[in-house]
């Protein structure tokens, strides 16, 4: 939008008027100082963009509910920087699948992230379903074919996590020795297995934790055996041949043709 301005000059007792001339209002500049000045401290932090957080994304795995919500509960709900409506967009960005239809149909408000929560925990936090998930993945870890450091370190790494995991739930898996080393054996390949009932002490029973510790020990024993690679030959033959020159090539072999021929 544009107005007229005009100079008015009065000499000698006459005015002159000049020329009107065209000023443009820039109305934009206009709103946003006014938006400015009446914008509440409420409104700026809901302009502030969001920090970036990463957490894995849950998708409805009873094992990966647990650590999901403890991780998402310290770094997002205890934080007191952010309302209820930004803790809600958080958590519907870490869900896929079921989970993020539990609660994709709440309202952007403030008593909708609570709500959310808590369908979330009456949905997943099952502590019997969870407890017989770890329970399955220890029966079914796989079985060494060989037996080498990596497959070893990964054999206990598994293990312990899994064991780890039923112990947070409250299964008292201390107490489990002789089941536990019963299903875990039978994971060994043949030549792990006989070298651990040869090397146990027979008159003492047998734990878990020394188990564990003989595996360990065992991995770093056939990693510091396995032979260190030596350079072999063939890169300095093939250096020579590459600095070799033309003339030296023929040089050599007017040198076999000479002695080939008094031989003859």
């Amino acid at each position: 939008m544009y107005v007229l301005a005009c100079t008015v000059v009065v000499i000698g007792g006459y005015r002159s008027v000049t020329q009107p001339s065209v000023a443009p209002i820039h109305y934009a500049e206009t709103y946003f100082s006014q938006e400015t000045a009446s914008q509440t401290p409420t409104n700026v932090s809901s302009r502030v963009k969001l920090p970036t957080i990463h957490i894995q994304h849950f998708d409805g795995n009873y094992t990966e509910y647990t650590p999901f919500i403890n991780l998402f509960s310290s770094i997002v709900n205890r934080d007191k920087t952010l309302d209820n409506v930004q803790k809600l967009y958080y958590l519907r960005s870490f869900l896929r699948g079921e989970p993020f239809d539990i609660i994709k149909n709440l309202p952007l408000t403030h008593t909708s992230y609570e709500e959310g929560l808590k369908l979330l925990d009456e949905r997943y936090n099952n502590k019997y379903r969870i407890t017989n998930e770890h329970i399955n993945a220890l029966l079914d870890l796989s079985s060494m074919v060989k037996s080498s450091p990596q497959n070893i370190r990964e054999f206990v790494s598994q293990a312990k996590q899994i064991l780890a995991a039923l112990r947070n739930l409250g299964s008292n898996v201390d107490n489990w020795d002789d089941i536990l080393l019963c299903i875990l054996t039978r994971k060994l390949d043949a030549y792990t297995s006989r070298a651990y009932q040869l090397d146990r002490k027979a008159d003492l029973k047998p734990s878990v934790h020394e188990f564990f510790l003989y595996l360990e020990q065992r991995a770093l024993a056939l990693e510091n055996a396995e032979p260190i690679p030596t350079p072999t030959t063939k890169s300095r033959v093939t250096l020579s041949i590459a600095e070799a020159t033309p003339e030296d090539c023929i040089m050599s072999i007017l040198q076999g043709s000479k002695a080939q021929t008094l031989h003859l």
